[in-house]
């Protein structure tokens, strides 16, 4: 059985691709960041893994800050003008904090922030990173193996509670209230 994997953003893909390549490579499908309308290649089932859109929007800040200046300046060495106006922006719009960023990212129409709704669209399988260990069971059952998945945790530069503002979790509450509505996501700060 072909599973076809709908990565998004911030939500543990690499750990997931990872233990498919050791343990069910032929069974296993992805087209980066891309909504399953979108595949090409043939599967037998989908899934996908959701995360807490506070704490997905904080690693998607988190992961910006701690990539974005590296990639503008191999652009600017090579030549290559791909992205360089976005990722110009970017830091421009970083250096003055996560709700910049994220209002820059709306502006955009960046998938990275696009809702879960359209993400999880018909998808098969919706597993919560926050419950990554007992969900995963789910795909390990389809595929008869039980090799434990393990989740490898990046630590990047902010703590993810010193950017959990009053002010952060009403900005998020209202882009993307009805993601954390319909899968119940609270903060433990406010």
């Amino acid at each position: 059985m072909k599973l076809a994997h709908v990565h998004i953003p911030k939500t543990g893909g690499g750990s997931i691709k990872q233990w498919f390549i050791e343990n069910q490579p032929k069974n296993y499908t992805a087209e980066g960041h891309k909504l399953l309308k979108n595949f090409t290649t043939d599967y037998d089932k989908s899934f996908t893994v959701i995360r807490n859109t506070y704490y997905r929007l904080i690693s998607v800040f988190q992961w910006a800050c701690f990539t974005t200046e590296d990639k503008l300046n191999k652009r600017k060495l090579k030549n290559n003008t791909k992205d360089l106006k976005f990722l110009e922006n970017a830091l421009h719009y970083q250096n003055q904090g996560i709700i910049s960023y994220l209002n820059f990212l709306l502006d955009e129409n960046d998938p990275s922030i696009m809702s879960l709704k359209k993400w999880t669209h018909d998808v098969d399988i919706v597993i919560r990173l926050e419950n990554i260990n007992e969900d995963f069971i789910q795909i390990q059952e389809i595929l008869n193996n039980h090799t434990p998945l393990v989740h490898k945790k990046r630590n990047l530069i902010y703590s993810a509670n010193s950017l959990i503002t009053n002010e952060y979790v009403k900005f998020v509450e209202k882009h993307w209230y009805e993601e954390i509505n319909q899968y119940r996501y609270t903060t433990d700060k406010y």
